[in-house]
């Protein structure tokens, strides 16, 4: 049976000195620690994309700076990044531009300190292959669910409980081309996203918006959708108001390719838009998935905005990331949180995320990659 503490703490205790990119997240948080077990000292090298959260950096440094033996070294790739990014679209380009900047900014640090390796610590590295250094990658296919466990035998106190967004960040919550207005933006929608929802939970909870756009195309499967699902909210003294599939897939790209968007309006008998209840809309999700396994994604619009972008509620409740459910919010926590958003935004579309995992990603943009 692999034994997956031991090939980590095996891993870092063959270097002489340990260069590691830091995100600040559980998995680099994990190599640093082992490698501070293991009397390592350490060059903890955060790579500034310009994608991450509000405070993101702070709380990087000012955890490494804890760590005796362990060096906090920053490197600006914002520049680099917003010239590779420009008019890149699908979430899996994104993604390997961004990782690919990472690996490369850290080995450059690595190879001008004479240092020859360099430890990735992301359960897998989806940028472009790397020259003139060795990227090590001890937690490659590791359970989610065995990276927490290891890290809370270093940290009893359970700080890393939470799920930590890639190392593509925010970039990847921007369905389409990156605009440097709209990041910030979607900053500002993710920092509401952790303030406003402060919730007690056995699962690890998962929270983070995704911004699309709400162009449509037809699709002859919309009238088998309509009657699939009607009876369904009908049963629960709902009104079936309308159902759309985007043009967008899930992946990002257009067409009928992998993963349909599909996005339903009902109204309570008020006429006010629903807000999710978490046994109709399962029955809601499932039936559409038994019409059309094409389906990627399943949406319940719960704020109608004057915008032709919308902000997607992505929560879920997860154990161990293989598995996940829609985590169902209360309806007054629904309601601050799309009032936030609006606030923030201005009068834009909010729509609440039904998809499980699987068949869906924990993501709301599914990759080749981790397919």
């Amino acid at each position: 049976m692999r034994n997956e503490a031991l090939e980590v703490n095996e891993a870092v205790k063959g270097e002489g000195e340990v260069c590691l990119a830091f995100s600040g997240g559980i998995s680099s948080s994990l190599l640093l620690l082992a490698a501070h077990h293991a009397g390592k000292k350490v060059k903890a090298v955060y790579v500034d994309t310009g994608f991450m959260r509000q405070g993101d950096y702070e709380n990087a440094k000012s955890f490494v700076e804890s760590i005796s033996g362990a060096e906090f070294i920053s490197i600006d790739a914002r520049g680099e990044l917003n010239e590779k990014l420009k008019g890149i679209e699908l979430a899996k380009d994104k993604v390997k531009i961004v990782e690919g900047a990472i690996s490369n900014a850290v080995g450059s640090f690595a190879k001008q300190n004479g240092i020859h390796n360099v430890f990735w610590a992301g359960r897998s590295y989806n940028g472009p292959k790397v020259a003139g250094f060795k990227l090590l990658q001890p937690l490659a296919g590791m359970n989610y669910l065995s990276i927490i466990k290891m890290i809370r035998s270093f940290d009893p106190t359970g700080v890393f409980d939470g799920y930590q967004i890639p190392a593509s960040g925010l970039a990847v919550r921007l369905s389409g081309k990156i605009s440097t207005d709209v990041i910030e933006q979607l900053r500002q929608i993710t920092s509401t996203f952790q303030d406003s929802l402060k919730l007690i939970s056995r699962f690890v909870p998962v929270l983070f918006p995704v911004i699309i756009e709400e162009k449509t195309r037809e699709d002859p499967m919309i009238p088998a959708y309509e009657a699939a699902v009607t009876p369904i909210f009908n049963m629960f003294g709902a009104h079936f108001t309308d159902i759309r599939v985007l043009s967008k897939r899930v992946d990002g790209g257009e067409g009928a390719g992998y993963g349909k968007v599909v996005t339903l309006e009902a109204s309570d008998e008020e006429g006010s838009l629903l807000c999710p209840q978490k046994k109709m809309t399962s029955l809601v999700r499932d039936k559409l998935l038994s019409v059309d396994p094409s389906i990627g994604r399943v949406l319940l619009k719960v704020y109608k905005g004057e915008a032709n972008t919308a902000v997607v509620i992505r929560a879920m409740q997860t154990y161990d990331l293989i598995t996940a459910e829609p985590l169902h919010l209360p309806c007054d926590s629904m309601a601050t949180l799309y009032k936030g958003i609006v606030k923030s935004m201005g009068p834009i579309g909010v729509y609440f995320d039904l998809t499980s995992k699987p068949p869906g990603a924990i993501e709301f943009e599914r990759y080749p990659y981790f397919a």
